[in-house]
């Protein structure tokens, strides 16, 4: 406690070694009372922070730390970074060491060393943190000499976002502050409205609020806020399916111009699976499951799309086999054909609802699920990043260069694992250092493969991604690029973009491609990955996982009885004509070779002959 005015406030008492004491702390000056305000309010502030998060960053270790009382000046406090300081009564004004001032300021350091910007983010904080502790919407009654009515700011306010202007209440920082702590102090009315008691809901919404300043980047506010606290109050990893405070955040949020992200009304499960190899000549049995969400679904709606390559879309109605859930055999697939495909069914409200995504809009080209045309798959590269196979880092960026390892979970939009179990992938800049400010900044970070092997007709990629970009003062608006070369590097094929909206807030998906629809087969086949902050400040998380080069085989295992060259339940003498117009032929995989040897013979007449008549 330092005094730049007035007398230092001194209080001494006798105390006898090993028995407790009390000392009375009751100062009647005004640096006195100043004094003692300031250091129990600080205290309060701490306290408040570390009862919600434990581990926030540098306030629960730090011992010595500067308050400034009687600073020269009249109506105002500010922090400088190392530092609160208080003015002493002056100008119309009461000396300012005082409870939400003091609130106020402290909350300025907790989004300093929480590693945000100030700005109007600091500002609406430092109110949030006012509010909350006092539980009075108007922030600092008794700051005016003789009025003890009225604030300098009210958070049970009116003013709404505004993307060019900050807020309907104005530009300057302190008015665009008020945007926060008008959607704290209405999420708290819409806890308790829910059935929370007002105890629940202040402790609630301070938690909610103390955990998201770590996760926020830059000074500015703006959507990402309500999605880091929705993020925060969610409890199975899925915002698409809400949170158990959705409605009542995503109402205080509203209030103040704030769009919750849509949710999905019902939930589509798979069980077994959504495969990425449909076989020409058996088939492949799509089942699917749905459920309840916000709505009911409708009897008999589900439906299949598939997405052809020359850019027709065919709906094909699942037939429902039970409550709710439909199974489906597909089979109208070319050999080596890729096909992006994803499903619908429609609520009791008359909207179709589509997965992947769960929302009322057509999922997007890149976030449909893929397949090929094929019988098998053999696989001729896979790295699961246990060890360094030559992979190549390059690119400009000042700071979040891919790197190899565990992923050390710091939950700001990096993964936290891996994606196939092995414990190690590539992300960008897996550091925990500077309160885990280790997005990419300022540029291109490029991983790229080695020199691989695709010169199988048939080669699909795959891989596993992770991408967010939801977060910072401009999210959703880089992208993740991904690109392919079949001549070793030299040039390069747009494969993905993955954002700036879609599949942009975190989680794992894995895709496959099939080589040849972008670059011609090779045995120098190479794919890079490219995380990128290229506008304004925000952060960007990327990793990558379980990279593997498959090749497709697409064999008919011909007639059910060797023989039935046309295949119509009966060896007879069309089939005999069929065999010996094919004679001395190579033709792996194709009736006439009965015997499956890869060439038309004597053994396969033979066999033929010996199956003359209906098949078994």
């Amino acid at each position: 406690m330092n005094y730049s005015s007035g007398t230092p406030y001194t209080q001494s008492v006798t105390i006898e070694p090993g028995l407790p004491f009390n000392i009375a702390l009751n100062p009647t000056n005004e640096s006195g009372k100043a004094a003692m305000n300031a250091y129990i309010e600080s205290n309060v502030v701490r306290d408040f922070t570390l009862a919600r998060n434990p581990s926030y960053p540098t306030i629960g270790n730090q011992l010595d730390w500067d308050i400034n009382i009687g600073v020269s000046g009249s109506c105002n406090a500010f922090y400088n970074g190392s530092s609160i300081n208080f003015y002493s009564a002056g100008g119309g004004c009461n000396n300012t060491a005082f409870s939400v001032i003091v609130h106020h300021e402290y909350g300025h350091h907790l989004v300093s060393v929480g590693g945000s910007g100030q700005n109007e983010f600091g500002e609406g904080s430092g109110d949030v943190m006012g509010v909350l502790i006092e539980r009075d919407s108007q922030l600092a009654r008794g700051f005016f000499t003789n009025d003890c009515n009225s604030g300098i700011r009210n958070a049970d306010n009116t003013c709404t976002f505004d993307s060019s202007g900050c807020s309907s209440c104005g530009s300057a920082i302190h008015s665009c502050g008020q945007l926060i702590s008008g959607c704290v102090w209405d999420c708290v009315a819409a806890f308790e409205d829910s059935g929370m008691t007002p105890d629940e809901a202040n402790f609630y919404m301070g938690d909610l609020y103390v955990n998201m300043i770590p996760l926020h980047s830059g000074g500015s506010i703006q959507q990402d806020i309500l999605i880091d606290i929705l993020t925060l109050d969610d409890n199975d990893g899925n915002l698409n399916n809400g949170s158990p405070n959705y409605f009542e955040i995503a109402a205080g949020f509203a209030v103040h111009g704030f769009d919750a992200p849509e949710l999905s009304g019902l939930d589509f499960q798979f069980p077994s699976g959504t495969p990425s190899v449909i076989s020409p000549f058996d088939g492949v049995d799509f089942a699917m499951n749905v459920s309840g969400l916000s709505f009911q679904p409708v009897p008999n709606t589900g439906n299949l799309y598939i997405a052809r390559s020359s850019g027709t879309v065919e709906a094909i109605a699942m037939p429902q086999v039970a409550d709710s859930q439909y199974l489906l055999s597909f089979s109208d697939i070319e050999c080596d054909e890729a096909v992006g495909y994803y499903f619908s069914a429609e609520a009791t409200t008359g909207d179709v609802f589509y997965w992947p995504g769960g929302q009322t809009s057509v999922p997007s080209p890149n976030a449909r699920f893929s397949g090929i045309g094929a019988t098998g798959e053999t696989i001729s590269f896979e790295d699961d990043f246990q060890t360094d196979t030559g992979w190549t880092v390059s690119g400009a960026a000042v700071d979040g260069q891919w790197d190899r390892g565990v992923p050390v979970g710091c939950d700001r939009g990096d993964p936290p694992s891996d994606a196939d179990g092995s414990g190690i992938c590539f992300l960008t800049d897996n550091s925990s250092a500077s309160n885990c400010n280790s997005d990419v900044d300022d540029g291109q970070t490029i991983l790229t493969s080695p020199t691989l092997d695709a010169s199988a007709p048939g080669s699909v990629i795959s891989y596993s991604r992770w991408f967010n970009n939801v977060a910072g003062a401009s999210p959703n608006q880089d992208t993740m690029l991904v690109q392919v070369s079949g001549d070793g590097g030299l040039s390069w094929v747009g494969l993905e973009v993955v954002g700036p909206v879609a599949e942009a807030d975190g989680g794992w998906y894995q895709k496959e491609f099939l080589v040849s629809t972008y670059v011609q087969n090779s045995a120098n086949f190479r794919i890079r990955f490219i995380a990128q902050d290229t506008g304004d400040g925000s952060v960007v998380e990327a990793a990558v996982d379980g990279v593997r080069l498959l090749a497709t085989e697409c064999i008919d295992d011909g007639p059910s009885c060797p023989g039935d060259v046309d295949g119509n339940g009966s060896v007879e003498f069309a089939d005999l004509v069929s065999l010996l117009s094919a004679w001395g032929s190579s033709c792996t995989g194709c009736p006439e070779d009965v015997d499956g040897s890869g060439t038309v013979e004597f053994s396969d007449l033979v066999g033929l002959l010996s199956a003359f008549g209906p098949c078994p």
